[in-house]
């Protein structure tokens, strides 16, 4: 296990699939609560990022993610 602070970037560009763990998921996310305004951050980085605008860092708070291989 490995805990510290990521970046979106590094979690999101190795080739490997995450996902929110089984215990994790009825404890605290639901789908408008958690996971669409955190989709909507990580569109909206990536959008930034493809046209050059400065991207300032985004604080997520702690997440719990399982590496499938």
């Amino acid at each position: 296990m490995e805990a510290g602070p990521r970046s979106v970037k590094v979690i999101f560009e190795q080739d490997r699939r995450l996902v929110v763990p089984l215990f994790q998921r009825p404890y605290v996310w639901n789908q408008e609560d958690q996971w669409e305004p955190l989709w909507h951050d990580i569109q909206d980085l990536t959008e930034r990022l493809l046209v050059g605008k400065e991207v300032r860092p985004h604080f997520l708070g702690a997440i719990v993610l399982d590496q499938i291989r």
